[in-house]
């Protein structure tokens, strides 16, 4: 009986430790929990602020060249003044023969009222042909489907070929050369940068968008990234741009855009090549 009666302390004393040891156990959990969720958050608000930052370069590098292709398209618009200057200068010279011939006071004050009557519309319906010829804006070089230049950088589509035709999906090969007309110069393509969705090569059609996952330019080759190479003045150089997993039934493209960056004496911003309605062959 005493045994029993001393055991039972004992017991107790345990259990109370075992609990203290529990309790201590647990609040440990918890504050280890709670350090490794605070240090999730602060790692995602990090994250955030990249992108954030990232977005904001990527703005402010597509303002500055969208600026400096308004001030290409405002030097080139203003091209049309030497015809306005043109057309006075032919009409001027017509009314004086006719001014000459009549020899008779009376005659001549007939002839300025209408001479000044005919000229005056004349004048007035001439300038607004200048704008049938305001198309020597950058914009005018992406209208065609086979060359783009801007910056003394032309870019000419070779061909677009199917490549790997499954049952569903096909690949499509898109070849394009390059040469620099001014001086030599470092050109880099874009194929996809992750967080950056403005610098990346792609095709459009029906809705459908393709990235390019493979560019070989040159001798570089890059894969979901980026390709440099330096061009020589007049001498090309040969782009590849691969599309992977492209619908079966695409057989015209409706937009293949490049983003790629020149690097220059006079310019050193990005470039956006748009090639529109091209053709695809069979392999």
């Amino acid at each position: 009986m005493k045994n029993e009666r001393d055991s039972s302390p004992s017991q107790k004393l345990d259990e109370k430790n075992q609990k203290k040891r529990l309790m201590l156990l647990s609040s440990l959990v918890v504050f280890l929990t709670l350090i490794v969720f605070a240090m999730g958050v602060a790692l995602v608000f990090l994250f955030i602020n990249e992108r954030k930052l990232e977005r904001a370069q990527v703005n402010e590098t597509s303002k500055a060249s969208s600026e400096v292709i308004a001030a290409g398209d405002a030097s080139r618009i203003a091209t049309p003044s030497p015809v306005q200057e043109i057309t006075p200068l032919q009409q001027d010279t017509t009314p004086s023969p006719k001014a000459t011939i009549t020899p008779s006071p009376a005659e001549i004050i007939t002839p300025s009222p209408e001479a000044n009557t005919t000229l005056t519309p004349q004048a007035n319906i001439t300038p607004p042909t200048p704008e049938v010829t305001t198309l020597a804006s950058p914009q005018s070089a992406s209208v065609s489907n086979k060359s783009f230049e801007y910056q003394g950088l032309l870019f000419e589509l070779q061909k677009c070929e199917k490549l790997n035709i499954n049952v569903q999906t096909q690949s499509i090969r898109c070849s394009v050369a390059i040469i620099s007309t001014q001086e030599n110069v470092k050109i880099e393509l874009y194929s996809a940068l992750r967080g950056n969705e403005d610098r990346r090569s792609r095709i459009l059609d029906a809705g459908q968008e393709s990235i390019a996952e493979k560019i070989q330019f040159g001798s570089d080759v890059t894969r979901w990234g980026r390709t440099s190479n330096n061009l020589i003045k007049d001498v090309p150089i040969k782009a590849i741009f691969m599309f992977e997993n492209v619908p079966l039934e695409t057989d015209e493209i409706d937009v293949f855009e490049i983003t790629s960056t020149l690097k220059s004496s006079y310019y050193n911003n990005d470039i956006k090549v748009e090639f529109r309605n091209v053709n695809v062959s069979g392999s």
